[in-house]
């Protein structure tokens, strides 16, 4: 089957100018989530839910429930708890993390006490049937309460906090329903309260501060207020309970809203106990009265609508032979769109849905390398603002991370035996950073480890050197970027052994090792230099100090090879201390299958689609030596399947992998589980997009790494330097269609010739633009041409006039 040429859009993207929504929709549309029981298993967990999800980069909400019973598990970016705030990685209340609140439970009026369920009637048939709609956002739910059929429609604000549940009575008699607001009971350390205030039912929940002394402790407070548009209501509170009920008559055939806002999170109160943002209470009542009429609710659900349109018509890929990773491509996308938002704070190792008082890791942002990984293929959908959270994440504990480098105690933690011995190190290393291998929002730490490696700051530059590569922000780049990138440089500027005539980086190659120029480490000081210098440039910053960067740069030795299973294989090291004695590593790759010497590809950016052959070649082997069950490794899926694209690996036997690990991992609600890891599965979109369209070395290439003879198309892909690119790929004729950019930016485009006769290029108006010819770095077959572009302005690109193919 031919494809179908995509269509690129010469503007922002917006609901109404859409061009191709209608292919959109049919290809999102057709990817859902879906149950048809009442167990909701996997609701309540220390990891992330497997039941259907809606987010809107704050609020989180969780379907979940019973036989008769329909609940909504809320939780919130902002609801964490102050630990000691000290970053002693233990247990229970002592961390800092994010909690749950509570939810709303639909279900029939008791008659038993206040918030209990009414027995099911004796032979009654419930029959339950759940669908997570990924185009609209939605949770459709038809079940019966009270042996009365109801379906439900859920959806969340994208930007207000408000849940609404739309019931609609498919019976012929009437049936007596109470909502339950509700805050999660079960510690006397987050206190729960329940409230009618202005005739509302309202609950809240109370985060612990167990640092009171710490003038940058806090306590949070949220609170769920929930209404019932076109019903007539009576609503009670049961503070022993912490929830309030709202009692209604559903009649037959008709159809009322239940809307809860949700107020509150953040540091509510301060170490004082005073108050420091609205008042929960007050925020989430006000917030309901907004919604509190069919229009207003209209108005509203039109929104959410627009949003969710404009999320979709951002990007999108079609792949028809591609089915499994379609269905994991535009679920990680909902996941993405669902859990982060400019603004908020960034989501943590399980998002923004927590479910239990006691989330593995703190559901926190941990840097060697799951934090950054759920953002790995954000830029290149082109939705970059949505990777925002994840840079000010990194930035908001610039602070700490600069008292930690200068402290030398802290440094003694790397390796005392090492600073030791480095009589420049006694001082501490000023304007430098530090970080360890778990942080927070706001700068707070979780997992206070260094486990002998010094790479997190350095490491998690990545989403900040990709947004500005991405978008050419220029502000961004200044305010941003460029310090922290010079403040990563310093740490190891002091660092470095220098003694030799090569420099030699000592950190621990993994966990709790130590090692000579250990792989990954010093990919990520090579790239933060080099990203470094090219910023100075750019900026017209620190003239005077390039030539010193760059003679850093010059004198880090090359990356570690060795050879295992006789093939040349990129190493974790060079050499390991052990036994009181350097050796070389005995295995240069890991036991476990963690794929750890190819991050140097990504994030370290060392190797990539126009690297020499030879260099890509010990990637392609080091791939193969790991075996077959790497593919599927639980640490490897947001890396292995972008490292083997962006190193030439055959493309067939990347998704062939890529397969395999869906089919076994992909849980109803579309997320990849391997009971460990949460939304860093989302980072594989990275190697989808990858496989469509490249950026390395300067050079964009539609394509790269495609399967011969298979149908594929995208639109609306984003290209380093802000370039969006749509182009269509024939299986039939092995031939790509014509391709269309929009420079975003207006920067000097160099795109590798689609076409063997070469490529024209033309302007919006038809008017054919003047290019230069020339050939792709270390690949010289390989024909490019390069033209200056208008910022906003769009061209096509088409085969060479005049020349038989």
């Amino acid at each position: 089957m031919a494809a179908t040429p995509a269509t690129a859009a010469s503007d922002a993207v917006g609901a109404g100018t859409t061009p191709d929504w209608k292919r959109i929709q049919k290809i999102v549309g057709g990817i859902s989530g879906e149950w048809t029981d009442d167990g909701y298993a996997g609701a309540y967990s220390d990891k992330m839910p497997d039941t259907a999800l809606l987010g809107n980069g704050d609020v989180g909400v969780t379907s979940a429930g019973a036989a008769g019973q329909k609940t909504f598990l809320v939780s919130k970016s902002d609801f964490i708890s102050a630990g000691d705030l000290k970053g002693v990685f233990n247990s229970g209340d002592n961390l800092t993390k994010p909690l749950p609140i509570g939810g709303i439970t639909i279900q029939e009026r008791s008659t038993a006490g206040t918030g209990n369920l009414a027995p099911t009637a004796p032979g009654q048939t419930v029959t339950t049937h759940e669908v997570q709609d990924i185009l609209d956002a939605r949770i459709n739910t038809t079940m019966s309460i009270g042996g009365v059929p109801l379906a439900m429609k859920t959806w969340l604000a994208p930007d207000k906090n408000v849940l609404v549940t739309e019931v609609t009575s498919q019976g012929k008699s009437p049936v007596d329903l109470e909502v339950k607001t509700w805050g999660k009971k079960g510690s006397t350390n987050y206190p729960v309260a329940s409230a009618i205030e202005q005739g509302v039912a309202t609950a809240s929940r109370f985060t612990y501060n167990n640092a009171p002394s710490n003038p940058a402790s806090w306590r949070s407070q949220a609170t769920l207020a929930t209404g019932v548009v076109g019903a007539e209501t009576t609503a009670s509170a049961d503070a022993a309970a912490g929830g309030a009920l709202t009692d209604f008559t559903l009649e037959p055939r008709t159809t009322v809203q239940i809307v809860t806002a949700i107020g509150g999170g953040g540091k509510t109160y301060a170490a004082d106990g005073s108050l420091q943002t609205a008042d929960p209470v007050a925020e989430a009542v006000g917030m309901l009265a907004k919604a509190d009429d069919a229009d207003l609710l209209r108005e509203l659900e039109n929104e959410h609508g627009r949003w969710w349109k404009d999320f979709w018509s951002a990007s999108y890929i079609d792949l028809p032979n591609r089915p499994e990773a379609m269905r994991y491509y535009y679920g990680a996308q909902y996941l993405l769109g669902s859990t982060s938002r400019a603004g908020k704070p960034a989501p943590g190792l399980y998002g923004i849905w927590h479910t239990t008082d006691n989330p593995s890791w703190s559901s926190d942002y941990h840097l060697n390398y799951n934090f950054i990984a759920t953002f790995f293929g954000t830029n290149s959908s082109n939705r970059p603002k949505l990777s925002l959270p994840a840079g000010e994440g990194v930035l908001a504990f610039a602070e700490e991370g600069g008292r930690r480098a200068a402290d030398p105690a802290q440094l003694r933690r790397m390796n005392a035996s090492y600073v030791d011995s480095r009589p420049n190190l006694q001082g501490g290393i000023n304007d430098a950073l530090l970080y360890p291998v778990g942080i927070g929002p706001w700068g707070t730490v979780t997992d206070d480890n260094y486990l002998s490696e010094a790479l997190n700051a350095a490491f998690s530059a990545y989403p900040l050197i990709q947004y500005y590569h991405y978008t050419q922000d220029r502000q961004y780049l200044e305010q941003k970027v460029y310090g922290y990138l010079k403040r990563c440089v310093n740490f190891y500027d002091a660092w470095l052994d220098k003694s030799g005539e090569t420099y030699t980086l000592y950190a621990g190659y993994n966990e709790d090792s130590w090692a000579t120029n250990p792989a990954v480490e010093l990919a990520a000081l090579k790239n933060v230099l080099t990203e470094l210098i090219d910023a100075s440039v750019t900026l017209d910053l620190d003239a005077d100090q390039r030539a010193h960067w760059q003679d850093v740069l010059d004198h880090l030795a090359p990356q570690p090879t060795s050879t295992w299973k006789e093939k040349q294989v990129y190493s974790l090291a060079e050499k390991e201390w052990k036994n009181g004695q350097w050796l070389p590593l005995a295995n240069p790759v890991p036991a476990d299958g963690n794929i750890i010497p190819l991050d140097i590809v990504v994030p370290g950016g060392q190797l990539g689609y126009y690297s020499p052959n030879k260099d890509q070649q010990i990637a392609r082997n080091t791939i193969d030596v790991f075996g077959s069950d790497a593919w599927k490794q639980i640490n490897n899926f947001p890396r292995i399947f972008n490292d083997a694209v962006q190193s030439r690996y055959p493309a067939d036997a990347v998704l062939a992998r890529l397969t395999e690990t869906i089919n076994a991992q992909i849980k109803p609600n579309l997320r990849i589980s391997d009971r460990t890891h949460g939304v860093e599965k989302i980072g594989a979109t990275a190697a989808m997009n990858n496989m469509l369209l490249m950026s390395d070395q300067g050079v964009v290439k539609v394509f790269p790494n495609w399967v011969a003879g298979e149908d594929a198309s995208f639109s609306r892909l984003r290209a380093e330097g802000a370039f969006v690119v749509s182009a269509a790929y024939d299986g039939d004729s092995n031939r790509i269609g014509d391709v269309t950019v929009t420079s975003e930016a207006g920067k000097r485009l160099t795109i590798a010739a689609p076409w063997k006769e070469g490529a024209d290029v033309f302007d919006s108006t038809g008017a054919e633009v003047e290019t230069t010819l020339g050939t792709a770095p270390n690949w010289s077959t390989e024909k490019t041409v390069t033209f200056d572009t208008q910022k906003g302005e769009t061209y096509t690109l088409r085969p060479h006039y005049g020349v038989t193919p």
